[in-house]
C-alpha cells in the first residue's frame, strides 16, 4: 500500500471509496456515493488551489483519504476543515495515522495555522486518532445528525500550528 498525495487520475476511485464509507451510514455526513460529475467538478476546483490531499492506494484503488480543504472567506483563510475516511477492510491498520500525518504536515507547509474537523461522538477509533495528533475537544454538537433512526451528536476539535515562541 501507497500513502501519496492524490491526482486527477484518482478520481473514479476517490469517488468509489467515498461512496463505500458513506454507504455504512456511520462515519461520515455523506449517506450516498456522490455523482462521478460532483466529485469531478469538486477535484477541478479544488487541485487549482495548494491543497492536502492524500490518499492510501492499494494495487491501484483509493482505500483511504485526507484532505484539508482551506476556508474561502478571506478572514477565515487560515482555516482548513480535515475531512478523511477509510475503506472498512483497512481500518486498524495505521492507515488513517498516516493519511493524517502527511495531510497535516503538508496543511501547515501551505500556511494553514488552524485545523478544524468534526467527528461523531460514538467513534471512539476516530476520537483517538484525532487526539493523539494533537487535536483538542471545542464543542460539543448535541443532536447535531439524525441517521440510522437515531440522533448522533457531533464533536468539534481543532488544533494550532506550532509556533517557536
Amino acid at each position: 500500500m501507497i500513502i501519496r498525495e492524490f491526482r486527477k487520475s484518482d478520481t473514479a476511485s476517490f469517488c468509489d471509496a467515498i461512496g463505500e464509507v458513506a454507504q455504512e451510514r456511520r462515519y461520515i455526513l455523506t449517506t450516498e456515493a456522490p455523482s462521478l460529475q460532483k466529485i469531478n467538478e469538486w477535484v477541478e476546483t479544488y487541485l487549482n488551489e495548494p491543497h492536502a490531499h492524500f490518499i492510501a492506494e492499494d494495487n491501484g484503488r483509493v482505500v483511504g483519504w485526507a484532505d484539508i480543504i482551506r476556508l474561502k472567506r478571506p478572514s477565515l483563510a487560515h482555516i482548513g476543515n480535515l475531512g478523511m475516511g477509510v475503506l472498512a477492510a483497512y481500518r486498524g491498520r495505521g492507515v488513517g495515522n498516516e493519511l493524517i500525518k502527511r495531510a497535516l504536515d503538508k496543511a501547515w507547509e501551505i500556511g494553514l495555522e488552524r485545523i478544524q474537523l468534526e467527528v461523531f461522538s460514538n467513534n471512539a477509533a476516530a476520537l483517538n486518532l484525532y487526539q493523539k495528533h494533537g487535536f483538542e475537544i471545542e464543542g460539543h454538537k448535541r443532536k447535531a445528525c439524525y441517521m440510522n433512526d437515531e440522533y448522533l451528536d457531533i464533536i468539534c476539535m481543532a488544533q494550532f500550528k506550532k509556533t517557536d515562541d
